[in-house]
């Protein structure tokens, strides 16, 4: 890297054909017109420095308080544009756990949280972390007791305060293409 690649003129289609046709000249001229290629995604080291500055002046997003030691070990939260795994045994509290970082993040972020729960579709999403809201769990609730609960104006209202902003736009988004490509996600 980078590779260098030199223009030819359409009708000839190889350097042969240059030699070929008496045109060693235009041979000559194209080899040494040649552009600079570097493939997508390659850097050179000598944009390192800056790619370096710029990355650690980006902002943080903090742990909640509840995890007030990992804001230390990450010196003020997660920098933006990493992936982070969360792993550990089965029934261990994981989904527990993220879910009240994202519920913090919610309402604590900079940056405005989008969502692509695997093991959740909307509705159940919306249920799980409308009870963490109102710290009643909907799902121990009997059917009839929990549908006339959620029409309750008490009710609309935590959903509104967790769902809308003041100004009645979005608080986050939710990934809900749930029969997408690996593609279709990377570009939701």
């Amino acid at each position: 890297f980078p590779v260098t690649i030199a223009k030819r003129n359409k009708k000839l289609k190889d350097p042969n054909n240059y030699l070929e046709q008496d045109q060693q000249k235009l041979f000559i001229r194209d080899f040494y017109a040649a552009e600079s290629y570097v493939p997508v995604g390659v850097v050179g080291s000598s944009h390192l420095y800056d790619r370096m500055l710029n990355k650690s002046g980006q902002p943080k997003v903090p742990f909640p308080p509840l995890l007030e030691e990992l804001n230390k070990m990450f010196v003020g939260g997660l920098s933006l544009g990493y992936i982070i795994n969360i792993a550990s045994d089965t029934g261990v509290g994981k989904t527990t756990i993220v879910n009240e970082l994202i519920y913090y993040w919610i309402f604590h972020s900079p940056h405005k949280v989008g969502i692509l729960s695997m093991e959740l579709d909307d509705a159940q999403y919306a249920e799980v972390m409308l009870s963490r809201h109102i710290e009643k769990k909907l799902a121990l609730m009997p059917d009839e007791e929990k549908m006339n609960f959620i029409r309750t104006d008490g009710f609309k209202k935590a959903s509104d305060e967790l769902f809308k902003n003041p100004d009645g736009s979005d608080r986050f988004y939710l990934v809900d293409d749930r029969d997408g490509s690996v593609e279709d996600l990377q570009n939701a």
